[in-house]
């Protein structure tokens, strides 16, 4: 866990850092990959990266703060304290889907083509922002004896999630070993990019790399999540953590949207091929 870097007196969180240069990757590598892979207008794409930046930053700090309005509520100040730790990656994500086909047509980009071109760029973004998450102990597992596994040290919250469950000692200066879970979701992240530029040389279809790209990002999210073991645990809807549900949610989502593709596909070539066999016995 490192401490907040100072600069003319503002304190500046590690996880806040890591997330301005996860923005600023993608503000510079998006326009660039859909002139280069789609031939679309930079300009139209860098503004509309920007809204989209905007509407993710502002529905990941909204989340937190609904997450925890009761202290919001008490010291509304703090809500204010936007170079503070207060981000969550569930209200990005809802924001980010709300606005995307608005921006999207605002903009006169092509859907399809701006979900793929931003899915390159996402993976990489999305394993910046997950390395300050490490940095900053907000995220980590259960305990593990791995060689990979993490300790945090004194005033984190995985020391003070252990010495609460009587894991460590009176005397421990750190926490239990545990799952690097927001370097797991790092990990996930380069593999979402590694897809999504091995998909773009074959895709036979707008929108296609998105989809495997969401498909990937909800299912390493929900084997990552298993992990975990925080003390923010967020929101439960029968039981179940809402990070749990949006995962599941997306998984199911964009496998059902690649399969009725994959299905659509199958049904024109059958149809092209039946088309092709009736002209050739015409002929005949």
């Amino acid at each position: 866990m490192l401490p907040p870097l100072m600069q003319h007196g503002l304190s500046i969180s590690s996880s806040t850092t890591c997330l301005g240069l996860c923005v600023l990757t993608a503000l510079i590598l998006v326009p660039l990959i859909g002139h280069r892979l789609e031939h679309l207008s930079r300009a139209r794409v860098a503004v509309a990266t920007i809204l989209l930046a905007v509407a993710a930053l502002s529905g990941a700090r909204l989340h937190y703060l609904l997450l925890h309005w009761s202290y919001f509520r008490e010291f509304p100040v703090a809500a204010l304290r936007l170079t503070q730790v207060g981000y969550h990656a569930a209200g990005a994500i809802l924001a980010v889907a709300a606005v995307f086909p608005f921006i999207a047509a605002g903009f006169r980009i092509p859907l399809g083509k701006y979900v793929d071109v931003t899915a390159v760029a996402s993976g990489l973004s999305i394993a910046i922002a997950r390395v300050g998450c490490f940095l900053t102990g907000c995220c980590f597992g259960t305990t593990c004896n791995y060689p990979w596994c993490v300790s945090y040290p004194l005033e984190s919250l995985a020391f003070s999630a252990h010495r609460a469950r009587g894991i460590v000692g009176r005397g421990a200066l750190e926490s239990a070993h545990v799952h690097p879970i927001a370097l797991y979701f790092a990990l996930s992240g380069l593999l979402i990019s590694a897809i999504a530029l091995m998909l773009y040389a074959r895709k036979r279809y707008d929108g296609q790399v998105g989809l495997w790209c969401v498909a990937t990002f909800a299912l390493t999210t929900l084997c990552v999540e298993l992990f975990r073991d925080d003390a923010d645990t967020g929101v439960r809807w029968l039981g179940i953590e809402q990070r749990l549900w949006m995962a599941g949610s997306l998984c199911v989502l964009a496998t059902a949207a690649i399969a009725w593709r994959r299905a659509q596909d199958a049904a024109e070539a059958r149809l092209s091929s039946r088309l092709t066999g009736g002209r050739n016995a015409y002929s005949r």
